[in-house]
């Protein structure tokens, strides 16, 4: 059954209760703690969320304060507070919330609800195009990506140098969005991987990505819903018949995925189970799709062994970020030496709002150390929707961080896939953004990367978390304006975009 806001239909309006009442909580648990000045920080803050009538022109500057106090939580006690209040906060029709959909109680009422039918591939490994280090030093070179990345690629070229033709040998790939356009799934089985794979029933997508798994040195796990397959032979079904049957839905399914996926990870060999979830859903559907995600991953947090799981993530540079502040004097010098011709530019488009010179904000409400500041690279046009749905993954990844549990939080530039295409002014920005200094990648060559970082990761046992020392984003970091004013700008760039 489809999942709901508990307060009604609009997300403005769960936004701004669920906040506030996660605020309030962590408010009286300050005081409870003796400080009262975080206590009353945090009610400030609460207290300008605003109407919901103002939450469009207020929201960005909301997730920018809260990310710095988000940042001075050391024990993610506010994260738990907001993953806590989002989750009461999502029912299913008749009431129970997400907490109570993944409770054991649940799990144990769905097991054997999703059966399993493996598709094994019988052709070669086939190698990634990414070629680990030289690609990390032209992707810092040419700004594209900040300079961790170098131990991730290299860790990369590490592991395929030692393991050349069994590089994931030993961890299972639990790709949540398995038919995503940026899923991962079809590359890690390419390189002789193990998938268990969750998706929607749309057998189109689940024929390609059987066919994958078949030319490929790979084993799929694809489940079926037992009520879908009665009296179906499950063992001498054609690839066809399987991707008709094959699908869930997180919405629908959600405790017969948890359940499902738990039985998977405790059944599999493998050393490690990496549970990488790349959900996406238009609207205030992605807050919706995004939480039922996390609760999949908060079952498997309490039920697996911590030192054997892996919690990841496609983060996105289009959000709010707590960096060090010498980050701004750099970028406020290149605007200083941009050649005249761009400066010529920028003054045209600042006659219209465009192209400012860069920003960063010390917030006076967390408190931040003086050596660090708040980046907002959150675009308007995304909605208030996406910002939450991607920052309910970030709250989990400082969870699962401060509960011994590895993460992997990579962001990842802007791509070219067909979702994004499909609209005018996201191609003309990308065309202009071009002009500016920043990539949008191609939607396969971005998948081979972040395959080649995520094994790389795995092997030196790196944690990706929310600072983003190692973001790939594309130049978006990176280029010398004001990013919130480089949107419409680089859609007049591109304009021959919006004639087609």
């Amino acid at each position: 059954m489809p999942l709901q806001f508990a307060t009604g239909p609009s997300s403005t309006a769960f936004a701004i209760d669920t906040l506030a009442r996660a605020l309030e909580t962590a408010a009286e648990a300050a005081l409870l703690h003796h400080d009262g000045q975080l206590a009353e920080r945090l009610r400030s803050l609460s207290g300008s969320l605003g109407k919901p009538e103002a939450w469009r022109d207020n929201y960005q500057r909301i997730f920018a304060e809260l990310s710095a106090f988000e940042f001075n939580s050391a024990d993610a006690s506010l994260q738990r507070e907001l993953l806590h209040a989002t989750s009461q906060h999502i029912i299913d029709p008749s009431g129970a919330s997400l907490e109570q959909l993944i409770s054991r109680e649940s799990l144990a009422r769905a097991a054997g609800s999703v059966l399993t039918v493996e598709v094994r591939g019988s052709g070669p490994v086939s190698p990634l195009a990414t070629i680990g280090r030289p690609t990390a030093e032209a992707m810092i070179e040419h700004r594209l990506a900040e300079p961790g990345i170098r131990a991730s690629l290299g860790a990369y070229d590490d592991r395929v140098a030692s393991h050349p033709n069994a590089p994931v040998n030993g961890e299972l790939l639990v790709a949540i969005g398995a038919n995503a356009e940026l899923s991962l799934a079809q590359d890690w089985l390419a390189i002789g991987g193990s998938v268990v794979a969750v998706a929607r029933a749309k057998p189109e997508k689940w024929m390609s990505l059987i066919a994958a798994a078949r030319a490929s040195a790979g084993v799929l796990r694809v489940p079926v819903l037992a009520t879908r397959a009665a009296g179906v032979d499950l063992a001498n079904l054609t690839d066809e018949h399987l991707a008709k049957l094959a699908g869930l839905d997180l919405q629908d399914d959600l405790a017969a995925i948890a359940e499902w996926v738990l039985a998977e990870a405790k059944a599999s060999p493998a050393d490690r189970v990496v549970l990488l979830g790349s959900v996406y859903a238009p609207g205030k559907n992605q807050i919706l799709a995004s939480a039922a995600q996390d609760a999949v991953m908060a079952a498997a947090s309490r039920e697996l062994d911590r030192n054997r799981l892996v919690l990841g993530w496609l983060a996105t540079p289009l959000e709010v970020v707590v960096r060090d502040a010498k980050q701004l004097d750099q970028l406020l010098e290149d605007y200083k030496k941009l050649p005249v011709a761009q400066r010529i530019r920028a003054m045209f488009w600042q006659l219209f709002g465009g192209l400012k010179k860069p920003v960063a904000v010390k917030l006076r409400y967390a408190e931040l150390p003086p050596e660090f500041a708040v980046f907002d690279y959150s675009a308007q046009r995304q909605g208030s929707s996406y910002l939450y749905a991607k920052r309910i993954e970030r709250w989990r990844a400082d969870v699962a961080n401060r509960s011994g549990i590895r993460t992997w939080y990579q962001i990842a530039p802007p791509a070219q896939t067909d979702s994004t295409l499909s609209y005018k002014v996201v191609r003309a920005a990308f065309r202009g953004l071009a002009k500016l200094g920043s990539v949008a990648f191609e939607a396969w060559m971005l998948r081979d990367l972040l395959t080649a970082i995520l094994i790389g990761d795995l092997k030196a046992e790196l944690t990706k978390d929310a600072l983003a020392d190692s973001a790939i984003h594309g130049g978006v970091w990176r280029l010398p304006y004001d990013p919130q004013t480089v949107w419409k700008p680089a859609a007049g760039m591109g304009w021959r975009e919006l004639l087609r």
